[in-house]
């Protein structure tokens, strides 16, 4: 089944991800755990370009299945670990790219089946 054909979904009422949501930001964020046991498991041998060449490892994997919630997950690990090499939080900068997306005009299907969005002035 393509990804496209799925029913997408995200579970819960709204107040109940408010709910999670405060609690998340009471915990240590997801990204910081993620970033410190990177830290603690590999040490010193860990860096950031290191981090990058798996992600796209995974994501050649991911590629292959697009319904595979675990090479999402080890994508969305190993970008959590980009974010915190360079000391980004990476919750926050996708809301707020999400914003200026929603905000744009955006064109027709490329034939890699991509939609970009139109460049301002051009």
């Amino acid at each position: 089944m393509e990804l496209s054909e799925r029913v997408m979904f995200w579970p819960g009422s709204i107040s109940n991800r408010r709910e999670l949501s405060d609690e998340i930001a009471q915990r240590e964020t997801l990204q910081q755990r993620i970033f410190d046991w990177g830290k603690e498991t590999f040490g010193a041998k860990q860096r950031a370009s290191g981090v990058y060449a798996h992600l796209v490892r995974e994501m050649k994997e991911l590629g292959d299945d697009l319904n595979n919630g675990e090479e999402l997950a080890d994508c969305t690990i190993l970008l959590f670990e980009l974010a915190g090499f360079a000391g980004v939080d990476l919750l926050d900068e996708v809301e707020k790219k999400h914003k200026i997306n929603q905000g744009r005009e955006w064109g027709d299907v490329e034939e890699d089946g991509s939609i970009l969005h139109i460049k301002e002035g051009g």
